[in-house]
């Protein structure tokens, strides 16, 4: 992928921001622990987290999530100082995921990025923090069982359930398949988005699924098959669904398709249009979403891999993804030079 377009230029300005946020919570904790200091830097650093899974950023990802281990040792005393050692392990982490940050624009290939990273790590002097990173480089080139992917998913949905105010429900079928490394990695972050996107946008409210006669806790599946040489992965939900309408009215305004193409296109290729660069038809910019980081990029990776996605959806009873790719890709593919 290029590091120079506008998507990574958002990551690199949103982490600025984040860790702005990062330093401002933990000059805040050392002066005195507070709940509200506590949880400044949690989100912080799990939208970090977040969005480096959106781009396969492995390293800021795994150093995000070292903090974040890091961040369970503070004690909430308010007569106790923060623990001096921690501490300066929590700046030694933050120092480390600012000069990454620098490091990002200045390559043009993943592979570039990756290799300065991993000189990074082998910098930095706390030993917790380089072997977070040099585990996840090590992870990396090593084939994962699909169902060690999936095994990721039931903590998202329950910290997503929590922020967004949602009750939410995950049912997870796997397989028995072993897949390349890249081919998991895309896999994951494709799935990761999918379903970021249906508990923000396809899961209800529970006074406004019990107001449509549903249970209050919305429902989200994950399903693995073979098909012909092919490996399916199926993720529907039992929330909102799309609305045909209001996809073509949007996508007509975006100039994404022309007057004729709004009356001609069946209610099935207009749902299509959610993979369309930058299109959302969401008004309202969260953590989640809004932020320029479309479907697009499921569709664009999985591509990239052999692999496809398509969508079908219910106004008001669910949507359902399904991602394609050959067995043989999903099986063989290297890992990029």
């Amino acid at each position: 992928m290029s590091f120079a377009d506008e998507a990574i230029r958002e990551f690199i300005h949103e982490c600025q921001e984040m860790l702005a946020l990062s330093r401002r919570a933990l000059k805040d904790l050392q002066a005195q622990p507070t709940p509200e200091a506590l949880h400044s830097m949690i989100q912080s650093l799990q939208t970090i987290e977040r969005s480096s899974q959106i781009f396969g950023l492995l390293a800021f990802e795994c150093s995000a999530q070292a903090m974040l281990s890091l961040s369970d040792g503070i004690a909430l005393a308010p007569d106790r100082p923060m623990d001096k050692p921690l501490a300066a392990l929590l700046r030694e982490g933050l120092d480390l995921l600012e000069e990454m940050v620098e490091h990002l624009h200045k390559f043009k290939t993943e592979g570039e990025w990756t290799a300065a990273i991993g000189k990074l790590a082998q910098q930095s002097p706390k030993a917790y923090i380089q072997k977070e990173l040099l585990s996840t480089t090590s992870s990396h080139t090593q084939s994962q069982p699909l169902s060690s992917i999936f095994a990721k998913f039931p903590r998202l949905i329950n910290d997503l359930s929590q922020e967004l105010g949602k009750q939410i429900v995950l049912e997870v079928r796997s397989l028995d398949l072993e897949l390349s490394p890249l081919a998991s990695e895309t896999l994951k972050n494709a799935l990761l988005h999918i379903l970021r996107n249906a508990a923000d946008h396809g899961i209800e409210f529970p006074p406004d699924r019990m107001a449509r006669q549903k249970p209050g806790h919305g429902t989200i599946s994950i399903q693995a098959s073979t098909e012909a040489e092919q490996l399916l992965i199926t993720v529907q939900d039992d929330g909102r669904g799309l609305n045909p309408q209001k996809i073509r009215d949007k996508a007509l305004q975006k100039g994404l398709i022309s007057a004729d193409q709004a009356t001609d296109f069946t209610d099935i290729d207009i749902e299509q249009m959610i993979f369309a660069s930058g299109f959302s038809t969401k008004e309202a910019v969260s953590k989640l979403s809004g932020r320029g980081i479309g479907l697009d990029i499921v569709k664009t990776s999985l591509a990239a891999i052999l692999g496809s996605v398509e969508v079908t959806s219910k106004l008001h009873q669910g949507t359902c993804f399904v991602l394609r790719l050959p067995l043989n890709a999903a099986q063989s593919l290297d890992q990029p030079a």
